[in-house]
């Protein structure tokens, strides 16, 4: 290889890269990989690379000039746009390593490419004159006259090209960098021993500068003065070399050079805020190199081209916390790691990894986003439709004509309402393998899940979960497609932080969904598998799960999950409290290596029997004063323990013909189906079917006329039942949709009318807000059957688990009650407490220790164990070990027909020699040659063979044919067959001889 040869302007750029394969190759190994995929640029990825931080350069000058001659009027958009310069830069090689987000990368830079504003800039070049002393009026008038060089107007990717010509020296200094720096010291990761040294053999140096500099100082000197590049790739007098050795042990070798041009940045970002106060500096000293916009003085417009590529900004700052989520994700086979895709701890969505497997524990959603809003009336409101339209004046999108509404000084968007499904970026919902349901209140996220990601799993809850979870998701489907809106708002979300309260202040909205189809949810119920308490599910060998009651509503469950030595449990919504389920069983939770406790009471301030002797009371009170009441209410749970109690009240207070009115479109079925789970509700509820009597009274409420149930209240007969005073409970709690908003309009202007939330999903004011001003009482008596944490401490010193995994909001009192410091979860004394929040990925400190063999019955007979000292006897075993569906067997060595044959023949005498098996049994090592497995799998007939190519050390090959998987890692190798066991040992023999062996 010639390493002399240096690349000339004119010459071609991918010659470079054959003459000088060794270095590039080397370059492009250390960082883990040899990419495909990044051609589709249409040029060299390492020279794209250079690009992107040129770009970043380029744009960084960009920025301080717009500054230094506009000040944009505003001073912290410029130190917001350089800080997230600061946070892309050091983001962008780990970026570029990621394979999964080639496709993300590449749209993002021709969005960059095609972008206008970035076209518009234009750059000097330098004139034969040198520096001008000049006002900015008579530098323009000079620079277009004859006697002076033309500006160079070519755009920005124009000028990056002519500075990869002029400046071909450094480019291979750069790559040599890269081969030094990475290839030699920081061979492996092992950089901090190196990297210390050279850092104490320079900390001395006369220059004070970083190593890198001072190694490379005698060829950059010639070049220093003339070269962009000099700020970019090394550090500048300013910076110690501690900085420097710092960067290089950050993650790479290659990372080094984002974080020095980091640390430049910040230095300019500095010298910036000083120079802009600095009277005696004159426009002329920074006329040199700057964009010709500055000279044209055309102010407005390059403003409006910043704020209009505001958003290439926010992707990128989007894309660096993808990458920081999907970096995290890296798990070791031998351990469980615990992703966190839901931040609600009342709506859990969690997933648990283990040796391949991908197990999430529920799926709830979260539904607050609706209260943002407007509500979704039966019919066409003049309330609603006369609220005044707000409007942004300073921005230069344009919202649709009705998107927000304004009322008593909150904003809502008039469109159909979103809801916030898991965190979809942080795992591939395809890869999941099973969903543990434990409660119906935690599984409406079930379609977002299941429905057009690829999910191929299994669900399982109980029998209550799943019927009772298919009424609230028909309710709501029911309910949003009973009042279809028109459009859909969308350019809302493009100017979030210039709204007002409270849309201003939501988390993400691009993430909100609109509701899925009742066809969608019918799919998705259809995937569960029905199970019931205490029974064992295998889940392909590895793990054994079981939910067992936990006392919260009709089916609930919290699940242990076992793996040989392990068991983690995992509990979601339970109770203590006597109430209709069946009683929490604590039993089985106890001693568990692992405890992740959720589903905690959102109203911990407050006792729920306080809270339901407070309901009654107000009820009689507005009763008396001949007002009705309206209590929103889910379908299901504790509205039955609300029919019960309120009966009686009735009944004691002397309002036998008050009548209560049961409004939902699955009234009838919630009803008729509670009655015939006997089995899942405590035991005095299942002593009343032996007597018989109906478990739940609201039976005979019905039959009595003292309830009565509606799918609407346009269903036949209701107008001509209903009559005031009463007592209606209807949906939503949100009040955004369903028949409670009718009545919040009916009612909501007299003062003798009640409205009583019991439901803590939503605040109630919030959700009263866009009906104000009202003149009807508002009680708010949040009923909540879940633990408290007082009662959550106490299980926990009862299960006594070995590490308990929460929500990081348990250790902090709640916001509604932020002085009581007692609503917390305790610590544990000798125990460890992992907290967690969305998006972030945790490993549990549970590591695989020993595995499970099954000895062959046969095999086990023929064992003569040996004493070899007092107490302890071994004896040696020969067999066949099978793994399968993650399941070990030890099976004995059976002859073949010949061997028997031969056998028969020869009546040898003695012990029984090893059959050939054994004779012909090879090791196996290294890695697999997957060209090799290529060309034996064609040679065996498997033509239609797909190869798909992962991370950096992971391939997948798929047969069509035959419906089977090969996954290849660098840890392990899977074949998945659908149970063609003659399929799976034909494809283990090819992959055998892929691989060496002695």
């Amino acid at each position: 290889m010639d390493t002399d040869y240096h690349y000339q302007p004119g010459d071609d750029f991918i010659e470079l890269v054959h003459r000088s394969s060794y270095w590039v190759r080397a370059m492009a190994t250390t960082m883990g990989i040899w990419p495909s995929r990044y051609v589709t640029i249409r040029l060299p990825w390492y020279r794209r690379l250079y690009y992107f931080m040129l770009l970043m350069h380029w744009l960084n000058t960009y920025l301080q000039t717009e500054f230094f001659f506009r000040n944009l009027g505003n001073l912290s958009l410029v130190v917001q746009g350089l800080c997230s310069f600061v946070s892309i830069t050091t983001t962008g090689i780990k970026v570029m390593r990621m394979h999964a987000y080639e496709q993300e990368i590449v749209q993002l830079w021709e969005a960059l490419e095609d972008a206008t504003f970035l076209k518009q800039i234009r750059f000097l070049r330098k004139s034969t004159v040198g520096r001008f002393a000049l006002s900015p009026s008579v530098f323009h008038n000079r620079w277009h006259d004859s006697h002076i060089r033309v500006a160079d107007r070519g755009t920005i990717f124009a000028r990056i090209n002519q500075l990869l010509a002029d400046q071909w020296k450094e480019v291979q200094l750069n790559l040599r960098f890269y081969t030094l720096v990475v290839g030699l010291v920081a061979s492996n990761y092992s950089i901090i021993p190196a990297c210390s040294n050279l850092y104490n053999q320079f900390q001395g140096n006369a220059y004070n500068r970083s190593f890198v500099y001072n190694t490379y100082y005698p060829f950059l000197e010639p070049i220093k003065r003339r070269s962009p590049l000099f700020e970019l790739l090394f550090c500048s007098e300013s910076l110690s070399g501690y900085t420097t050795w710092a960067g290089v042990v950050a993650f790479d070798g290659l990372y080094v050079v984002m974080v020095l041009y980091a640390a430049s940045l910040l230095r300019l970002l500095r010298d910036l805020m000083h120079e802009t106060a600095n009277p005696d500096l004159t426009d002329a000293e920074r006329a040199t190199e700057l964009p010709l916009s500055v000279y044209d003085v055309r102010w407005e417009l390059c403003a409006e081209r910043f704020k209009s590529s505001h958003h290439i900004l926010l992707l990128y700052s989007q894309r660096q916390i993808d990458m920081r989520a999907w970096s995290f994700s890296a798990m070791s086979l031998e351990t469980f790691s615990t992703y966190a895709l839901s931040g609600d701890p009342a709506k859990p969505c969690y997933v648990l990894s283990y040796k391949g497997l991908m197990i999430m524990l529920d799926c709830g959603l979260s539904i607050s986003s609706v209260l943002n809003f407007l509500p979704l009336p039966l019919v066409q409101s003049p309330k609603f439709q006369c609220l005044p339209n707000w409007n942004c004046r300073d921005s230069d999108i344009q919202l649709e004509d009705g998107e927000i509404k304004e009322c008593c000084g909150c904003a809502f968007v008039n469109s159909a309402p979103e809801f916030v499904p898991p965190l979809e970026k942080l795992i591939d919902f395809s890869e999941i393998d099973v969903i543990l349901i434990s409660n119906y209140t935690n599984m409406l996220a079930l379609p977002y899940i299941t429905e057009g990601t690829g999910f191929c799993g299994t669900v399982y809850a109980t029998e209550p979960t799943l019927q009772i979870g298919r009424f609230f998701l028909e309710e709501l489907v029911e309910y949003i497609e009973a009042s279809p809106k028109e459009s859909t708002a969308r350019m809302w979300k493009e100017i979030q932080h210039q709204l007002p309260v409270p849309l201003n202040d939501v988390f993400k909205p691009k993430n909100w969904r609109h509701l899925f189809s009742m066809d969608a949810v019918n799919r998705s119920l259809a995937r569960v598998r029905m199970t019931g308490y205490d029974q064992k599910l295998d889940i392909f060998g590895a793990l054994q799960v079981t939910p067992i009651s936990s006392g919260f509503c009709l089916g609930s469950s919290n699940w242990t999950i076992v793996s040989g030595q392990e068991k983690i449990s995992y509990i979601s919504g339970s109770s203590t409290l006597t109430t209709h389920p069946r009683p929490i069983n604590q039993t089985a939770l106890k001693y568990s290596d692992v405890v992740i406790m959720t589903g905690l009471t959102q109203a911990p301030h407050v006792n729920p029997d306080a809270m339901l002797g407070e309901l009654c009371m107000n009820v009689m009170m507005t009763l008396r004063n001949g007002g009705s009441v309206l209590i929103p209410c889910y379908p299901s749970g504790v509205v039955y323990d609300l029919f019960e109690c309120l009966s009686v009240s009735l009944d004691n207070q002397g309002f036998t013909q008050i009548p209560m009115f049961f409004i939902s479109p699955v009234a009838d079925s919630s009803l008729a189906y509670s009655n015939i789970l006997a089995e899942w509700l405590s035991t005095s509820k299942q002593n009343k079917v032996y007597i018989p009597d109906e478990p739940f009274p609201h039976a005979s409420l019905v039959k009595n006329a003292k309830l009565k149930h509606f799918k609407h209240i346009d269903s036949e007969g209701f107008s001509t039942e209903f009559r005031q005073p009463c007592v209606v409970f209807c949906g939503h709690p949100s009040l955004r949709f369903g028949d409670a908003v009718h009545f919040v309009e009916l009612w909501g202007s007299n003062p003798l009318h009640t409205i009583i939330f019991t439901e803590p999903d939503f605040p109630h004011m919030q959700a009263l807000a866009p009906y104000q001003p009202l003149a009807i009482k508002t009680v708010y008596c949040p009923i909540e059957t879940s633990l408290n944490f007082q009662q959550a401490n106490k299980l926990i010193k009862e299960l006594k688990p070995g590490v308990l995994v929460i929500p990081e909001n348990y250790t902090q009192p709640p916001a509604i009650a932020p002085q009581k410091l007692d609503l917390v979860i305790d610590p544990i004394p000798d125990k460890m407490i992992i907290k967690f929040k969305r998006g972030e990925v945790i490993k549990l400190p549970l590591k695989r220790k020993r595995g499970r063999v099954y000895l062959n019955p046969k095999m086990a007979k023929a064992i003569v164990p040996q004493e070899v000292q007092p107490g302890v006897t071994v004896s040696t075993v020969t067999g066949l070990l099978q793994v399968k569906d993650n399941i070990h067997d030890l099976l004995p060595l059976e002859p073949t027909r010949e061997e028997l044959a031969d056998e028969h023949k020869s009546k040898p005498s003695g012990p029984p020699q090893p059959y050939s098996q054994l004779r012909t049994v090879r090791y196996e090592w290294g890695t697999l040659d997957i060209n090799l497995l290529l060309k034996k799998l064609a040679q065996d007939g498997f033509t239609d063979l797909k190869v798909e190519q992962g991370s950096a050390e992971e391939v997948t090959l798929v047969l069509p044919s035959e419906d089977t998987i090969i996954k290849v890692s660098e840890k392990s190798t899977e074949i998945v067959c659908g149970g063609k066991q003659s399929l799976r040992l034909k494809l283990r023999d090819l992959l055998l001889q892929c691989v060496q062996s002695f």
